[in-house]
């Protein structure tokens, strides 16, 4: 059995598990099911079927006419969260695909890294089918004009979280083999690039009213830790020392010490509380 196979089993085995008896009491009987949990939440991965992008959603997103690119529409994932996490984070080459209600499924960082436009185009698909419902319960003919209500986007504040800059990819210079390699290569950093999807965000949230875009990102320092890399140390007490957390926790907290990025936090701080009185007064 390989190591990636013992991985496997360890994850489903941990997610998996029964609770113990004090857990059980805590706990409702529907805490696993994903569309049980008490805020929407929505996760992403690839489907066998199509190939494309497939969204695990704890509301009803259900079909009618649009002009937006939004996923398998349909009523809420009535499934384990521990089968949504296993099939969310099954990336190929470090995990196998994982099997739903006989689908296939991988991680959805394959091509869909950054999440941020399927993320915003979901949000503004379901206000777009609110309003046609508004209008139609308060008798308005679409041909009307629209209120100022209705001109607003329904995506107040965007927040995209990174993991890290990765470096620039480099460019195809080698021959022979090796420059077979190199498209690999290529082709496997322009998949997961999500710094890409980043740029053309900013573009894109420019030209809509109303719509707050941020993006939190250590720019270096977390280039080179690699998805399974986890190196730890001992100190001369011979305790345990992650290495690679507290990498990523250092760097972290030189990023978040920048004053530029307490100032972005503190705006989106702001923009966030002033969105959540909005909501309670209007």
């Amino acid at each position: 059995m390989s190591h990636a196979q013992l991985a496997i089993q360890l994850v489903e085995t941990i997610l998996l598990s029964p609770m113990n008896t004090v857990k059980r009491r805590l706990i409702p009987p529907n805490y696993y099911l994903f569309a049980k949990a008490s805020h929407s939440s929505g996760v992403m991965a690839i489907s066998s079927r199509d190939k494309s992008a497939y969204i695990f959603r704890s509301y009803d997103h259900l079909p009618h006419d649009t002009t937006l690119i939004v996923y398998n529409l349909g009523y809420a994932s009535n499934v384990l969260i521990a089968n949504v996490a296993r099939a969310t984070t099954a990336a190929p080459t470090y995990f196998q695909h994982a099997n739903l209600r006989g689908e296939r499924f991988i991680d959805g960082g394959i091509g869909y890294n950054n999440p941020s436009w399927t993320a915003f185009s979901e949000v503004t698909e379901m206000h777009q089918q609110h309003r046609q419902n508004w209008r139609s319960a308060h008798q308005i003919v679409e041909q009307s004009p629209t209120t100022d209500l209705e001109k607003r986007s329904a995506v107040g504040v965007l927040v995209s979280i990174g993991t890290g800059k990765p470096r620039p990819a480099r460019l195809i210079g080698r021959a022979g083999l090796s420059r077979y390699v190199d498209y690999i290569r290529l082709t496997r950093e322009m998949a997961t690039d999500s710094e890409r999807t980043h740029r053309s965000m900013v573009e894109r949230i420019a030209d809509i009213r109303d719509t707050h875009y941020y993006r939190f990102n250590v720019p270096t320092g977390l280039e080179d830790i690699k998805l399974d890399e986890w190196k730890t140390s001992k100190d001369p007490q011979g305790r345990i020392i992650p290495d690679t957390l507290r990498k990523i926790e250092v760097e972290t907290n030189i990023y978040l010490q920048n004053p530029e990025t307490r100032r972005k936090i503190t705006e989106c701080a702001k923009k966030l509380v002033e969105l959540r009185r909005a909501r309670k007064t209007g």
